[in-house]
Formats: C-alpha cells, sequence, structure tokens
C-alpha cells in the first residue's frame, strides 16, 4: 500500500522547502538579507506589534491541535487504564450469571474465531460503598465497578499480560481499591466498607490500595475487587458461575486498522448463538470504540480548528494590510532603489526576507502561546464536563498532551500563512515606477496589451465562472452523492461570483473612458451597489425555500453565507466613509474647530477604502462569529428553560431498571420517600419498523451528516400501564379528528388494540425520522418475534423543540400488547415518579442514595439535568468566545500598527496642519478619532450583521423544530462591542500620543 500524504504533512513539506530556499536565496544575496534585516527591526515597538498579530493565527491553531492532542491521549489512557486489551464483553442478563457449562461452550466457540486473542470469565457489578467510621456510614460512592475472579488466570488476559497490574485474590471478608476511589473518600488501608451490591449488603476491610490497570483498571467512579467466594454467598451464585465474559481482539491494546468493530461484534454474537444460550439471556458489548467515540468523537476539537482557521485568516489580512502601508512608506525609498539598479525581482526578494523574519519569530512566538491557550482550554473542558457528568456518577476528566507533530504542523501552518501572504504582497508592491515613486507623484496607468486583455479576461472569467454554477446547480445536484445537497450552495456562490465578475467589468470599463474624479464616483456607485447586493442577497437566501435544505444539511455553505452578509456590509461601509464628512460639516456646523478635527480624522480612512476594509473585516468577522454563538446560546437556554416541564413527559423523574428483581425494592423507595407523589412502573421494548425507510445520522466527527439510507427504522416504545394513561399530562399539538387532550387517553385506555401516541420529535420534518401523521396506520415487529403488529396514531405531543421522551417516543398501551412480557427481547423497565412542588434540591442526592443501595444508578432528574446541562452550554460557549475573541488581537493589534505607519507617512502632513494651528490636543483627538470611527464600524457591522444573519441563519436551519424561538442578546452584544472598543482605545492610544507630541518643524522636513 503506497503511503498517502495527508494536509499536515504537505504543510510541513512546503515550510521545509520555502524555509530551505529563501535560506539559499539568502545566501547568494547578502546585500538584500541585510536590507530586509535591517527593515525588519528598524522600528521595534512596530515589528512587536507586527509579530503579535501575526502570532494568533498560529497560537488559535496550536490551541485546537493541543485539544486535539488531548483528547486523543485521554482516549489512550482510558483504552490502557480502564480497558487493558479488553475489546468487548459478553454479559449475562440473568441475575444468576452463566453456570460452567454454559461458560465453558461460551469459551470454545470464542477461542474458535480468528480474530479472538484471548477469553476469560469473572463478575462484575455496579455497586455503592460507603466508608464506616465507628459504626457511622459516610457520604456513599456510586457507579463503582465491583470484580472477583480467578486473579491467577486474569493477571495473565491478553496478549502482553504486563498490561494488567498483577494481584492476588483478597483474602475473605477484605478488598482492594483503586487509588482514584480511595482519594475521592479519602480510604486508607484497614479501613471498613459497606458496599451495596444488587439490594444485598457487604462489609469488607481494605486489604490494599491498587493503581490499576488493565483488568484491575479504574471505571466510571473506581474499581473494587473482592473475594470470589464472598460475592457468591452474597447472592446467592453457584460455584465457578460467573456473569461477564472479557474478549480481547488480536492486535494487543490498540488493534490495528483491520479491527472493525461491528464485524468483531457480530462474529461473538454468531459464536454466542452457536454456543446455544437462550435468546435474551445475554448482551454483546463492544468496548474500546465506544470508549474511544465517547472522548475523540464529540467534534470539540473541530469546532476550536475551524475557529482558529479564522483567527488565521485575520493575520493574513493583518499581513497584507501591512505591506500596503510598507509599500506606502518606502514608495522613495523603492524607486531609489530602483533607480541605482535594483531590478522588481530583487525588491521582491528584499520584502521576502523581511517577510521571513516576521513569519519565524510570529510563529515559533504564536506555537509557545497556542499551547498555553490549549491548556488552559483543557483544563477548563475538563472541569465543566466533569461537572456536568458528575450528576450521572461519572467522573471525567481530560488529561493534558502537546505532540512534536502538532508542534510542527501549527507551526507550519502560521508560517505558510504568513510567508505566502508576503510574497503575494511582495509581488504586487515591487510594481512601482520609478520616477513617480521618487518624486511621490500618482503613477500614470499605463499597461501593455497582453496585460490589458489578461485583466479583461479573468472578470470574464468570474462572469461565465458564476453563470455556469448558477445554470447547472441542479444538473450537478443529480451527479452528487446520496445524502449531499450542493444545489442551493452553488446557485449562491455562482451569483456571488457574477456580481463580483459584473463589478470589475465595470468598473474596467469606466476607467477606460471616464476622466478621473467622475471615474472616482462611478467606482464608488458601482461597488456600492454590488456589495450591498451581495448583503442582500445572502440575506434573502436564509428565507428562500430554494437555499434551506443546503443550509441545514452543509455547514460550509452555512459559514459562506456569515461571511457573505460581513463581506458585502464591509466593503460597502468602507467606500462610503467620505459620506460622514458631509454629514459632520452639516451637523456641526457653528464648531469649527471640532469640524476640522473631525474631518482630518474621517478623510484619510475615506481616501484609502482598501486599507480600511481590509481592518474592518478583521473586526466584523470575529465580531460576527462572537455575536452568532451568543445567539445560539442565549435561544438554545430559552428552549430548555421553557422546555423543563416537557423534558420527561409532565414527569421530574425516571429510573432506567437494568434488574428486573429491583422493580419492587426500588418502587418501594421512591413511594416511601416524603418528596415524591407519584410512581408509576412501565416498560421499554425496542421495535423495528420494516415499512419504512430513513437515512441514517452520524455524528462522530463534528456536525451531524446524512449517512446513507437503510432499509427499516428503529425505535423505543413505552408499554404504558392504565395509571400512567390516567395521570400523564401532555400537550398535544395534533390529535385524530380535533379529538381533546382528555379524549384522547380515554380512547388510549378503552382501546388498548388500536392507537398509539407519538413524541413531539415526529413533528419534525427530517429525512431520518419517519413522516408520520395522525391517522396513519404504523407496523412494527418486537424482535425476536416475527409477529407483525399494527396501531393507528391517535395524537402527536406538542412539546418545546420537538422533545424527545427518554422512556420510548411512541406510547401506547401495556393492556392491548399481543406479546407476552417473557417473549419481549431487548427490554428494560422504567420508573417514572413525581416530586411535590417547591422540593428543596439537596433531596435529590437521598433519593439517588437510597436508589444506589438497591443496585440502581440510572435515575435522571429533569430538573437537575437541565439545569446542569444549561450552566455546561453557557459555560462552553463563552469559552469559545473567549477562545475567538483572543482572535480580535488581531484586529486591535492591526489598527494599533496602521495608526503607528499612519503616523510615520502623514508625518509631513501632521507638520503642515501644526503649522496651520491645529494645536497638540487636536491631533490627538484626530487621531483618537479616527480608530474609534474604525473600530467602532467594526464592531458594528460585526455585531448588526450578527445579530441580523444570526436570526435569519439560525430561524431557517431550525425552522421544523416546533416551538424554537431565537432569543437575540442585545445586552451581551452590547457589552462585548463596548469591551472591545476600550480595548481599541487602549491600543490606539500610544500612536495619537506619538503624531500630537510631534514638532512642526520636525515633522515638515521629515525626509520621505
Amino acid at each position: 500500500m503506497k503511503p498517502q500524504l495527508d494536509l499536515p504533512t504537505v504543510a510541513i513539506i512546503l515550510t521545509v522547502l520555502s524555509f530551505l530556499l529563501t535560506v539559499f536565496s539568502i545566501t547568494r544575496n547578502r546585500i538584500l538579507w541585510s536590507m530586509g534585516l535591517r527593515n525588519a527591526f528598524k522600528r521595534k515597538s512596530t515589528t512587536l506589534l507586527l509579530i503579535i498579530g501575526s502570532l494568533v493565527g498560529t497560537a488559535l491553531i496550536t490551541g485546537s491541535q493541543v485539544i486535539n492532542d488531548s483528547f486523543q491521549y485521554t482516549s489512550r489512557s482510558a483504552l490502557e487504564d480502564s480497558l487493558g486489551e479488553v475489546d468487548a464483553t459478553v454479559r449475562s442478563q440473568i441475575p444468576t450469571g452463566f453456570n460452567r457449562a454454559e461458560l465453558n461452550r461460551l469459551e470454545k466457540e470464542l477461542r474458535k474465531l480468528d480474530s479472538v486473542d484471548d477469553v476469560a470469565d469473572l463478575n462484575v457489578y455496579e455497586v455503592s460503598l460507603q466508608k464506616v467510621v465507628n459504626g457511622e456510614k459516610l457520604s456513599l460512592k456510586s457507579n463503582v465497578k465491583l470484580s472477583a475472579a480467578n486473579w491467577e488466570i486474569l493477571n495473565n488476559f491478553g496478549d502482553d499480560p504486563s498490561l494488567n497490574e498483577a494481584i492476588r485474590e483478597p483474602e475473605s471478608g477484605k478488598a482492594y481499591i483503586t487509588q482514584d476511589l480511595a482519594r475521592s473518600l479519602d480510604i486508607k488501608k484497614g479501613d471498613l466498607l459497606s458496599v451495596y451490591v444488587t439490594g444485598s449488603e457487604l462489609q469488607v476491610e481494605v486489604q490494599e490500595l491498587i493503581k490499576g490497570s488493565g483488568v484491575t483498571g479504574p471505571s466510571q467512579a473506581g474499581h473494587l475487587i473482592v473475594n470470589k467466594h464472598d460475592i457468591q454467598m452474597l447472592l446467592n451464585l453457584l460455584p465457578d458461575s460467573a456473569n461477564t465474559l472479557y474478549v480481547s481482539h488480536v492486535g494487543g491494546i490498540l488493534p490495528d486498522d483491520s479491527y472493525d468493530p461491528d464485524q468483531f461484534t457480530s462474529e461473538i454474537e454468531d459464536a454466542v448463538v452457536d454456543a446455544n444460550l437462550r435468546e435474551g439471556s445475554y448482551e454483546v458489548i463492544e468496548q474500546k470504540d465506544t470508549l474511544q467515540q465517547r472522548v475523540t468523537g464529540n467534534g470539540t476539537d473541530v469546532i476550536f480548528t475551524a475557529m482558529s482557521i479564522f483567527g488565521a485568516f485575520a493575520g493574513a489580512l493583518l499581513i497584507v494590510n501591512i505591506f500596503l502601508m510598507l509599500a506606502e512608506e518606502r514608495k522613495s525609498e523603492m524607486g531609489i532603489l530602483r533607480a541605482i539598479g535594483l531590478s522588481r525581482a530583487d525588491l521582491i526578494k528584499a520584502f521576502l526576507y523581511e517577510g521571513m523574519i516576521y513569519a519565524s519569530l510570529s510563529s515559533l512566538a504564536g506555537m509557545v502561546v497556542g499551547i498555553g491557550i490549549g491548556y488552559l482550554i483543557v483544563m477548563i473542558i475538563s472541569q465543566i464536563l466533569g461537572q456536568f457528568l458528575s450528576i450521572f456518577g461519572v467522573n471525567a476528566q481530560i488529561l493534558f498532551d502537546v505532540t512534536t507533530n502538532s508542534l510542527l504542523v501549527s507551526f507550519s501552518a502560521g508560517f505558510l500563512f504568513t510567508f505566502i501572504t508576503t510574497l503575494m504582497a511582495s509581488y504586487f508592491i515591487s510594481n512601482v515606477n520609478i520616477v513617480s515613486a521618487i518624486r511621490d507623484i500618482p503613477e500614470e496607468k499605463l499597461e501593455t496589451k497582453f496585460k490589458s486583455l489578461i485583466r479583461w479576461s479573468y472578470r470574464m472569467i468570474l462572469v461565465i465562472i458564476g453563470v455556469t454554477m448558477y445554470s447547472y446547480a441542479g444538473k450537478l445536484q443529480e451527479n452528487a452523492s446520496e445524502g449531499m445537497n450542493i444545489e442551493g450552495s452553488l446557485q449562491y456562490m455562482g451569483i456571488i461570483l457574477t456580481i463580483i465578475g459584473a463589478m470589475l467589468l465595470i468598473t474596467r470599463m469606466i476607467q477606460q473612458i471616464s476622466h478621473s474624479r467622475t471615474e472616482r464616483l462611478l467606482n464608488r456607485l458601482i461597488v456600492s451597489i454590488s456589495s450591498l447586493s451581495i448583503t442582500i442577497y445572502s440575506l434573502y437566501v436564509t428565507s428562500n425555500d430554494t437555499y434551506v435544505e443546503s443550509l441545514q444539511e452543509n455547514p460550509v455553505f452555512f459559514f459562506f453565507v456569515g461571511l457573505g452578509i460581513v463581506i458585502g456590509s464591509v466593503v460597502f461601509v468602507s467606500y462610503n466613509l467620505g459620506i460622514l464628512t458631509f454629514f459632520i460639516q452639516f451637523i456641526f456646523r457653528p464648531m469649527r474647530r471640532f469640524i476640522a478635527t473631525v474631518t482630518v480624522a474621517v478623510k484619510y480612512p475615506a481616501f484609502r477604502p482598501t486599507r480600511t476594509g481590509i481592518t474592518l473585516t478583521i473586526y466584523a468577522v470575529i465580531l460576527f462569529l462572537i455575536t452568532f454563538i451568543s445567539i445560539q446560546r442565549s435561544s438554545l437556554d430559552l428552549a430548555l428553560e421553557r422546555g423543563k416541564d416537557s423534558v420527561l413527559g409532565s414527569y421530574d423523574g425516571i429510573v432506567l431498571i437494568t434488574t428486573p428483581e429491583n422493580i419492587g425494592p426500588v418502587e418501594t423507595v421512591l413511594k416511601n420517600d416524603p418528596n415524591t407523589v407519584l410512581v408509576i412502573t412501565g416498560k421499554t421494548v425496542k421495535a423495528v419498523f420494516p415499512d419504512e425507510q430513513v437515512q441514517s445520522l452520524s455524528m462522530e466527527m463534528g456536525p451531524p451528516i446524512l449517512g446513507d439510507e437503510i432499509t427499516s427504522y428503529v425505535e423505543n416504545l413505552y408499554l404504558a400501564s392504565d395509571e400512567y394513561l390516567g395521570s400523564t399530562q401532555f400537550k398535544f399539538g395534533e390529535t385524530y379528528q380535533n379529538i381533546t387532550d382528555d379524549q384522547v387517553w380515554e380512547k388510549m385506555k378503552n382501546e388498548p388494540d388500536d392507537w398509539v401516541i407519538l413524541s413531539g420529535k415526529y413533528g419534525i420534518d427530517l429525512p431520518f425520522f419517519p413522516k408520520w401523521q395522525v391517522g396513519d396506520k404504523i407496523s412494527f415487529v418486537i424482535p425476536p418475534s416475527e409477529q407483525k403488529i399494527t396501531r393507528t396514531v391517535l395524537a402527536k405531543v406538542d412539546s418545546e423543540f420537538g422533545s424527545r421522551l427518554p422512556y420510548g417516543d411512541i406510547v401506547l398501551s401495556a393492556k392491548g400488547f399481543p406479546i407476552s412480557t417473557e417473549e419481549l427481547g431487548g427490554s428494560s423497565d422504567t420508573i417514572l415518579f413525581s416530586l411535590i412542588e417547591n422540593v428543596d434540591p439537596a433531596s435529590y442526592a437521598s433519593i439517588k442514595d437510597e436508589i444506589a443501595k438497591e443496585g440502581e444508578f440510572n435515575l435522571v432528574i429533569a430538573e437537575e439535568v437541565i439545569t446542569t446541562f444549561q450552566a455546561f452550554i453557557k459555560q462552553f460557549i463563552y469559552l469559545m468566545q473567549g477562545f475567538l475573541s483572543f482572535a480580535l488581537l488581531v484586529g486591535l493589534a492591526g489598527l494599533s500598527i496602521i495608526m503607528l505607519r499612519s503616523v510615520n507617512e502623514r508625518r509631513q502632513q501632521i507638520g503642515m496642519l501644526r503649522s496651520l494651528g491645529f494645536s497638540r490636543g487636536m491631533i490627538l483627538n484626530a487621531f483618537l478619532i479616527e480608530s474609534s470611527l474604525i473600530g467602532l464600524a467594526g464592531i458594528t457591522i460585526g455585531s448588526v450583521t450578527g445579530l441580523i444573519g444570526g436570526n435569519t441563519l439560525i430561524t431557517t436551519v431550525t425552522g421544523d423544530f416546533e416551538g424554537f424561538e431565537v432569543n437575540l442578546p442585545y445586552v451581551e452584544t452590547f457589552l462585548i462591542g463596548l469591551v472591545i472598543y476600550i480595548g481599541t482605545v487602549i491600543f490606539t492610544a500610544w500612536p495619537a500620543i506619538k503624531a500630537a507630541r510631534l514638532h512642526p518643524v520636525e515633522a515638515t522636513n521629515y525626509p520621505e
């Protein structure tokens, strides 16, 4: 198999080649290198700000790489410590477990498989435990893993037994516990523990504390290892019985690329069938890939990588802006150099050497800063994730890590961004006329016929490509991969390219036939109309049915539309800043000194729209994203707050029973608790709908994407008791023949063989849900039974945000169900309960503890989950905003650099203004107003387009979610803008002070 080059490897190779070629060129052009080196450090403060602005992109990319490394490292550590070489488990669904005869048959069949490396049996339970001090039981710890086994065999499990911490079986009445569990409860060797195993209590003394790795490794909340005979006596198990088999795939702790988790699970299931075990008496669980997906498949690193690209984009714009200013500032110098014999290629090299210094220093500095950013984000994610998962009894921790490869990739990405931008800017800067440059006069626009042909051609090509993309979008969609919607995005890009191409063509025509003053006015008009058209069209796209599906399914198109809104607005504003001068002069006519100051402040950015537009884009793009994320958080927070009552369908809590024998004890605990007022037991069962065809949904990496079409739909049914049907209070959005809500429940009780109720998610028009309507007949089977059952849809629940029901999204009467409970495969029991009003949240812990003592840990209280999830979302969004806000340093540093360069560029103008009577205060105010104007314009564009565009985009994408309302965070947006404006003033104060301090004589005599 030939090795394939991925994008990061290509970036590293290009960086090395660019660096080596530049160094080789330097050895042959030492004078040009000296010039570049001198220019780079000529003004150290400016160089420092330039490096700060350029390093942000590298820092953000490094930070996102560190996040990815940390998740990968956490995944590897979890595999090594918690699983070792355990790749799958076969677990008994019967309380007494597998007997020795069944275990022997199972092991025999499993060892026949070529993919299986080793098999071992043991007893494993999830338990709760308490430390006992002087007869008093302290705080209870749930979700602890308990193991009892023949450790002489289990120590040698797998291909590499050294991965397992070798132990001897604990003495009777004693136990080993892992160090993490001991720390959490302050347990020491010799302490007494009360352990609750499926409702029975076992008291043990701590014999040893172990680190735990491989088969002895810690679980969600720690690992407890007890004597095998003790657990058999406690639970009345047969000698040599076990409830779990560990199965190891060949290939060690991390199986190679040939490892297919689904295929491995299927092979194990076939082997279990060959061992003649009763259907439904066992469950095969793939462990390794499942754990990896939990840790690395959440898309967090993808989100931060995407945001880091925007930071790098902002950094590239900053470099373009700076080199444009350098060209203006060094125009005379470049003319003189050309006059004494330097070719255009030599000028490019001198600028390129200077740019390489900036690229190298900013990439190195950005890499160091990025490691710090990554570390901070990993620690914060670990903390907020741990807080959220703690309510489910899970200890979650993300371990910090950074790899050499990630640092190389980050350095390369930052270096290439800066280096390539410098190269392109150098090419355009070097194209100067010698006489015009020396005398600092406007260049006469002369061009050869070939250059003229090229300029006409690429404008025409843009229009042709745009029209072609729009015209053939439908045909290209027909040839696209199934589930990939590209028609809308192609039409959008076609229109945008056509507008840009037509704008460039018209301005080119005007250049050929108009005088200079008329040309400027007409160009401004054409550019203004074109940019406004792009903004309006981008907003139109978000509400047009042709594009809605593409927006919902294609995140790339989603962001392109956002950029279209922002950049169109930026270009319009930057080309029309001069209009502000007229309004200011009209409004403040009596205040002559103020008018003069403001006119000077506005004229300079207004007559350089390209430079101003680039700075505004840096601000606006980042502000747009920050505002957009704020809208998402605010809207989701509102939806969660409104949907609290519908999460469990009018109930406050649910217990998902894992052991059927525990139904009675758990029911008793809940009914005896003074905080509960209603307890209802039901059964959830998995059903297959063979007549329904839907598309699969993949969420393994980042945003959800549609998969291949599947032939049957699978859903959980809830078999409801009459008590449930008589006490549940749903609000229905649609009912059969428009009957009332009360009549729905009466029909469900009186006609149990006929009807079903659908949860709110079936009110959402998405391709991965069947499009069932009220009155439709739906048919399903319950494996392993082949009996087809048909029911009619009686009603759909009207819940906020298409809320699901965690116990089953299809509700039907248990009384009319034709299959007996004993025949149901893959079923589970649920207990729903309601709490008294204004219950103290502190009582949640006592309810959980009492149920945990019965061996059940899957208890969810709606209020607790929603509140914790809201806090989790809010903290995570704030973290994303903070990450993006760091990218705003590019804008702040960029504006500061522009103002510093502007002082050097305008020294003679400042001197003349001082000579004409402008005081230091007026110069200071002029520069501060100028920087404030640019900063406020960027902040306003980013915030306004973020609010308007974010509103329309989110409304479009969530249009199918009934009850979802976009909540615009005006106050939060204003405060963010205010903070950024204050930062703008702080960053640009020094250039303004420097300009005000210039002496008129010194400034006027400054040589260009």
